[in-house]
């Protein structure tokens, strides 16, 4: 009992409790700290990364195999032709390093490795590819980026002006028990998960949303957000790739505003400002019951 007397004299001068030094995740509602990156709830990135961008881009990817996937995108040339993913088999839970053979499935590199969808996944690779890796593969020696999970949120989803089989497809995507779905790898840069084919060899493409989009699964040329206007039916232009890149977008208070530009040809903003609102009071609603 004295005990209990001496804790409570101990407290008694503390004042009422305050929200100080934690902050609310706009996408989840979950309540972080104020020196929190990423929400640890639903992995939203909550402070913007303000350094530059470097020309050459590496992310190691989050994957649910026992391989490590990094993400490469060259930014420093407008058309993004060097771009791919390097593939570490078996490296799951372990930090690469040069003893390990990476094979670089990077476009326009020289040393990129058969993109066969089988040929990818045999353990037994080239000689001189293991004994001098690319630039590519040694680029993620170093690496210490690893990409955003992105979360879709049905309600915001279903607001976009695009056919529903679309939404179907976006959604069935997202719910898969691979996860995750979606990533954010960079400032403009996504990667979205896919079927396995010759292009795609590991199941991922990159997604390019900004002042210059593009998916490169159903595009061939790069559009400008000043040019989306031009485009007679961006719905057949735009793949379910790029649709979930921005459905993700829309799920985020914070990458709204970052994104608005590109998010309106599709849904009204007035609307998804909205139902944001609506959703972070539900979400408030439950932590409180």
């Amino acid at each position: 009992m004295a005990h209990t007397n001496k804790i409570k004299a101990l407290l008694s001068d503390l004042g009422r409790s305050t929200k100080r030094g934690v902050k609310k995740c706009p996408s989840c509602g979950t309540y972080n700290g104020t020196r929190t990156v990423v929400c640890k709830n639903c992995d939203l990135l909550l402070k913007p990364n303000n350094k530059r961008v470097s020309p050459s881009e590496v992310c190691s990817l989050l994957t649910s195999s026992s391989s490590r996937i990094f993400s490469y995108i060259m930014s420093e040339n407008i058309d993004f032709n060097e771009r791919g993913f390097v593939h570490f088999p078996g490296a799951k839970n372990k930090e690469i390093n040069k003893l390990d053979t990476g094979i670089c499935l990077v476009h326009s590199c020289g040393r990129s490795f058969d993109s066969n969808v089988l040929k990818c996944h045999e353990s037994v690779l080239n000689t001189s590819i293991q004994s001098e890796p690319c630039k590519h593969v040694r680029s993620c020696f170093d690496c210490n980026t690893i990409g955003v999970s992105l979360k879709i949120d049905q309600q915001v989803l279903e607001s976009f002006r695009v056919p529903q089989t679309v939404k179907q497809e976006v959604w069935s995507n997202f719910i898969d028990k691979k996860k995750p779905y979606l990533q954010r790898v960079s400032e403009n840069i996504f990667v979205v998960r896919c079927k396995i084919t010759t292009q795609n060899p590991l199941g991922y493409l990159h997604c390019i949303i900004g002042k210059y989009n593009r998916c490169f699964c159903c595009t061939t040329t790069l559009v400008t957000v000043d040019q989306m206007d031009q485009i007679p039916d961006l719905n057949t232009y735009f793949c379910c790739h790029y649709i979930a890149c921005l459905s993700a977008i829309a799920s985020s208070r914070y990458m709204v505003q970052d994104f608005e530009k590109n998010l309106n040809p599709f849904v009204s903003i007035s609307t998804l400002s909205a139902t944001i609102v609506q959703l972070d009071n539900l979400q408030s609603n439950k932590i409180f019951l």
